[in-house]
């Protein structure tokens, strides 16, 4: 009696909806927007989408059209994802970049800081070699009152 029911209660419903092919066909637009963001070349990107034909007059590259509203909502969210992958990935290498930028100009600095310590090193060591003879007797006094 249960499967009767169902079965019965699909039939209904299959019954009381038109089928697709039935249904009129409505078309889609996508509408566009020209985006320049230096350095890169001017590209278009996606806006909106309708079922009503735009107003004539516009740039016809600025609008796409479908068959079918569905292909077109269907084209438009996938070009959204699409968009939002890339656009995640430029940011991350934007930001991997930044931080190798970041990291080279750090170890810049820290080798201008060892070249600098060299110096003075260098300037030392050759003070010394040439004062060999004061810092001998300087070391002969104060070793014994170390001591």
């Amino acid at each position: 009696d249960e499967e009767e029911a169902q079965a019965g209660a699909a039939a209904d419903a299959t019954a009381a909806t038109p089928a697709a092919s039935d249904a009129p066909v409505v078309r889609g637009w996508i509408l566009r927007k020209l985006i320049h963001v230096p350095p890169s070349e001017p590209r278009w990107a996606d806006e909106d989408f309708a079922p009503l034909p735009p107003e004539p007059g516009g740039d016809p590259e600025a609008v796409r059209a479908f068959p079918t509203f569905h292909h077109c909502v269907d084209e438009f969210y996938t070009r959204l994802e699409e968009t939002k992958v890339v656009e995640q990935k430029a940011q991350h290498a934007q930001n991997v970049y930044a931080k190798v930028e970041r990291i080279r100009a750090d170890q810049s600095r820290r080798v201008e800081q060892l070249e600098e310590e060299q110096a003075v090193a260098e300037r030392q060591a050759t003070l010394i070699e040439v004062n060999v003879d004061l810092v001998d007797r300087a070391l002969a006094m104060l070793n014994p009152m170390v001591a």
